[in-house]
């Protein structure tokens, strides 16, 4: 009988392809039987096993791996060969009882884990395993070296009792340490593909990293185009870093024009902003899902969480956002509304900012001048009469009747401020996280200054406004500034880390500050000393707080009222201090994290907003 072997390559534009050289090799089963339609890529070009098992394929110099296409119904002793000076090469899998079209698939998404610490692992596993997922994916930003190196020797298979797979970020292509390993040398191929229970997974290539990319991004798109002509009718799903072209639907390039991606599309999991977010667009049916670091990992300020998603071949069923002690639903909340007047105005995450009179009805609408990622997270600021929206190009200021005043062309952000507007004097102050404070002139939108000091691009909370000065919290600082020429007038050195979403609250003779870590500091407004700590919270719930450690903090407003401080935390309870020494009087059990300061104090009772919804308990 003769041999059937079909070979199939991705061809390139003339000209980019570098010299390749021809190897073969089989895929059989560990009894010996040849595995048919087999796929193996050595990261460009394609080919595919005959019916002996065997095959052959051009791979072009300068690839590092032989990379096997894992199907459903089997399991490779390994997905990838390293390719040396051999022209053979063999790859094994063992079969299994799963056809590709049975019961869902469950994952858990993680992503931005830069940490060396690893506390975090624990409780992954908890959530992995009480939700019984199928495999664990690292969406990537391992963060360089040590970061790579110890995510594969800690963040295993092993350690969490289940597949894990890894996608690579920006953070992961850096400069080739000494030893001359790099990410590849702990974690196998910066692109891949594999399938489970009838859904293929496809990895995406990140866009850019610390130094110039070691791949062209075209090389990768020629992969991809390969392997959707390749697999016919077969739905799959996108895993990476960073979301291709920063908006919905992905641009992914090729060495023949973009990639076209079609309805087979279910859904797109990413990481690299740091936040939970979901994306739509017209032109595909699939959604792109943006994951937070998870708890005691990463950086930035969204509640600590992973993304639990439940797949099969007729879609995305779940995409849930897990919390490192519950899974509550996630809403994006883009910043209070402001209502005036009976008219409500918002502004979503997009950038787009309506207004709504109090029967429902939207009055009119501003669309946003960006699309994409970052989303806009600012809301919105009611002052002079003027309403202020948006973020970066979107900041603009709009009448009441819907007449946009100006919009901000002097400065753009890459991640929206964590904080909300203030209008200060005449000067509006936003910013942009890992940039800074931009002040812009209210009348006219005119960029004024922007804050110049390394530890103030990390602002995450609402920039102050009290006794016509400006008050800026860093990682460890205070900073009094002047409104309207951004100096400095007063730095206060709190010694702890304070960088949360809590504001700077100032009294006639007090800044409160509430720290990530240990409670709430109160400083003597004049000679900077502390007046009082308070540090009575037990461990938070959630976490965001920046790499790991206890965390007993808060990242809601304060709230101050007939002398009593009131501390909404994230352990669940809010605690009400004598604002004069600090001593707590009361302890108020809300049974969940909150955000937000509370909405109404009474004597007997406080209402609050809190990650599960909003909750009124009974004082005392």
């Amino acid at each position: 009988m003769k041999k059937k072997l079909a070979i199939i390559f991705v061809f390139a534009a003339i000209g980019c392809m570098a010299p390749a050289r021809e190897v073969s090799g089989t895929v059989k089963k560990n009894d010996g039987a040849p595995v048919p339609g087999a796929l193996v890529t050595d990261g460009i070009a394609w080919t595919q096993t005959g019916s002996d098992g065997e095959f052959k394929i051009d791979v072009r110099n300068g690839q590092k791996f032989l990379i096997l296409h894992e199907a459903s119904e089997w399991r490779a002793i390994s997905r990838y060969l390293p390719l040396t000076e051999t022209a053979k090469y063999s790859f094994t899998v063992t079969s299994l009882q799963e056809s590709g079209g049975g019961a869902p698939v469950r994952f858990l998404q993680v992503a931005d884990t830069e940490t060396s610490t690893f506390e975090f692992v624990p409780e992954v596993r908890r959530i992995a395993d009480e939700y019984g997922a199928d495999f664990v994916v690292n969406t990537g930003d391992l963060c360089r070296f040590p970061g790579i190196a110890d995510h594969a020797e800690h963040f295993t298979a092993a350690a969490l009792g289940r597949e894990v797979f890894f996608t690579v970020g920006n953070h992961d292509i850096v400069a080739t340490p000494e030893d001359g390993r790099n990410y590849q040398d702990y974690l196998g191929p910066y692109w891949y593909s594999f399938e489970r229970g009838g859904v293929m997974f496809i990895t995406m290539a990140m866009n850019y990293g610390d130094v110039a990319l070691p791949y062209a991004l075209e090389d990768y798109g020629d992969w991809l185009a390969g392997l959707l002509k390749l697999t016919g009718d077969k739905p799959y799903i996108l895993l990476g870093h960073n979301l291709p072209g920063q908006q919905m639907p992905p641009v992914i390039p090729s060495h023949n024009g973009p990639v076209q991606l079609d309805n087979r599309l279910l859904g797109i999991f990413f990481g690299h902003w740091h936040l939970n977010m979901e994306l739509g667009c017209a032109e595909l049916k699939a959604k792109a899902y943006c994951v937070a670091p998870p708890n005691k990992a990463g950086i930035d300020h969204d509640p600590a969480s992973v993304r639990l998603v439940t797949v099969s071949p007729g879609g995305i069923s779940d995409a849930s956002i897990v919390y490192p002690h519950s899974q509550v639903p996630y809403f994006e909340i883009t910043g209070a509304p402001v209502t005036v007047d009976g008219v409500s105005y918002f502004c979503d995450p997009r950038g787009e900012t309506s207004a709504v009179d109090s029967d429902g009805r939207v009055l009119w609408t501003v669309p946003p001048v960006r699309s994409g990622v970052p989303p806009s997270r600012t809301g919105c600021t009611f002052a002079d009469g003027v309403l202020y929206a948006g973020f970066g190009l979107d900041l603009k200021a709009i009448t009441p009747d819907g007449l946009v005043l100006w919009r901000n062309t002097e400065w753009n952000g890459s991640h929206s401020f964590m904080g909300r507007i203030t209008v200060a004097n005449g000067v509006v102050i936003s910013g942009s996280q890992w940039q800074g404070i931009f002040a812009n002139d209210a009348a006219t939108g005119k960029l004024l200054w922007k804050s110049g000091i390394e530890d103030l691009r990390f602002t995450t909370a609402t920039v102050t406004y009290a006794d016509g000065s400006l008050w800026a919290k860093g990682f460890k600082k205070v900073y009094r500034i002047e409104p309207k020429t951004g100096e400095i007038q007063r730095i206060y050195d709190i010694g702890v880390e304070i960088q949360t979403a809590t504001p700077v609250l100032v009294t006639t003779d007090m800044l409160i500050v509430g720290s990530a870590r240990s409670g709430v500091y109160a400083l003597d407004k004049f000679s900077g000393e502390t007046k009082w700590h308070f540090d009575g919270m037990t461990a938070g719930m959630v976490s965001m707080a920046p790499y790991g450690g206890t965390v007993r903090g808060i990242e809601a407003p304060l709230a101050l009222q007939d002398g009593e401080l009131f501390i909404p935390a994230l352990d669940g309870n809010i605690y009400v201090l004598d604002v004069k020494n600090g001593t707590m009087k009361e302890k108020i059990s809300v049974g969940a994290p909150m955000l937000e300061a509370p909405t109404q104090i009474g004597k007997d009772r406080v209402t609050v907003a809190t990650v599960n919804g909003q909750a009124t308990v009974k004082r005392f």
